[in-house]
């Protein structure tokens, strides 16, 4: 008689908490994806945050928190990851009643790119792992992956003859209407630009920084095109970074500069595209455009772009810079057209250790080899 009331006791207790479970296993429960910030350079570490939250009285003994993101970001651990086409990531957790599980997830960004989390499975099952529930939660995670740092020692060369045409070019009188910040002071400025307000605030003397009265821009043509039908990835992916340097060393320094490509921006789906301009935000703007860029497809020719392009960036108020390592006939023609405008514009041409340069029928350009190492 005791046996048959202990089987019915624990029958009872079976169907209670199965009841309740299929009422409730999912009320209150809430998991979320964060990155810890919006970016990081390609080559960098970051941390992706797990949470799970149980608002409830009924404990999940087991829950699993399933999503996927792009292949190019890595998990340093890679226990409970699988690699094929994406990154599946399968994560278990036990969570009692009103209670905050919060895990953080290390990755190394191994590839430029945008990636995007956009949906996760929650799969849970009763306290007696005999029944199993599952369901989809809407996800809002998202990362910019910027290209990756080009070797400062190597980028001086082309830098300073590019910032020497400025120099030649630009005027340099300041508009002391157009105030464009305020830096700590340096040996060589003048007493009359100190800002006394801000020195005695921080405690350090501080300087006005002024805008020019005028300026010349650079329009930077990204080329990711090839000579050959297999394109190199690593040629790709160094134009990317070369023009991701120059944006950021001249932006710092108030010049404006832009940039056209022929590679795709997987939000439009056209042509990548950043208008000229300065400043911070010009150049956040600048870099996750360039971390949209793809290339698995038909590329536009460059000379095409050239040739379309309005008339506002075809005067002497730009210099020109065209980093290819595609050296067709048709390209030289087009840049020389431009460069004829703007002395001083520049071809970088990022090459493999036994590729040549062999440019032709461009004089007024400077050209450099920029060798791709690896």
């Amino acid at each position: 008689m005791t046996l048959i009331l202990i089987v019915a006791a624990a029958l009872c207790l079976f169907w209670l908490q199965e009841s309740l479970y299929l009422k409730f296993w999912n009320k209150g429960l809430t998991a979320q994806l964060e990155f810890q910030r919006e970016a990081a350079v390609c080559g960098e570490e970051a941390v992706l945050y797990e949470t799970v939250t149980n608002s409830k009285f009924l404990p999940i003994a087991l829950l699993s928190v399933k999503f996927r993101m792009g292949r190019g970001l890595k998990f340093l651990s890679e226990e409970n990851s699988t690699v094929s086409d994406f990154v599946y990531r399968n994560d278990s957790f036990s969570v009692f009643p009103y209670q905050k599980i919060r895990r953080s997830l290390r990755f190394q960004c191994k590839k430029r790119g945008y990636y995007e989390i956009s949906q996760m499975e929650l799969v849970s099952c009763d306290l007696f792992f005999a029944l199993r529930k599952a369901c989809f939660l809407p996800v809002a995670a998202r990362f910019y992956v910027y290209p990756a740092v080009v070797n400062p020692e190597r980028l001086k060369v082309p830098f300073r003859q590019m910032t020497g045409s400025f120099l030649a070019e630009r005027r340099l009188c300041r508009d002391p209407f157009e105030l464009q910040g305020i830096r700590e002071y340096q040996v060589y400025d003048s007493m009359r630009d100190i800002n006394w307000k801000a020195s005695a605030r921080t405690g350090q003397l501080k300087v006005n920084v002024y805008q020019p009265t005028a300026s010349q821009g650079l329009l930077i043509f990204l080329n990711l095109d090839s000579d050959y039908p297999w394109a190199s990835e690593e040629e790709r992916e160094e134009s990317i970074s070369l023009c991701a340097a120059f944006l950021g060393e001249l932006t710092d320094l108030g010049i404006p500069v832009g940039f056209v490509t022929n590679g795709t921006d997987c939000f439009t789906g056209k042509e990548g595209y950043q208008e000229p301009g300065a400043g911070k935000d010009h150049g956040v703007r600048s870099l996750e455009c360039l971390s949209r860029l793809t290339y698995d497809h038909r590329i536009k020719p460059m000379e095409e772009i050239m040739e379309q392009m309005d008339a506002t960036w075809k005067k002497g108020d730009f210099l020109y810079l065209l980093i290819s390592s595609c050296q067709r006939k048709e390209l030289s023609a087009a840049f020389e057209t431009l460069c004829r405008l703007s002395p001083g514009s520049m071809w970088i041409a990022p090459l493999r250790q036994k590729e040549e340069l062999r440019i032709t029928g461009c004089p007024s350009a400077v050209f450099m080899r920029w060798e791709v190492e690896g």
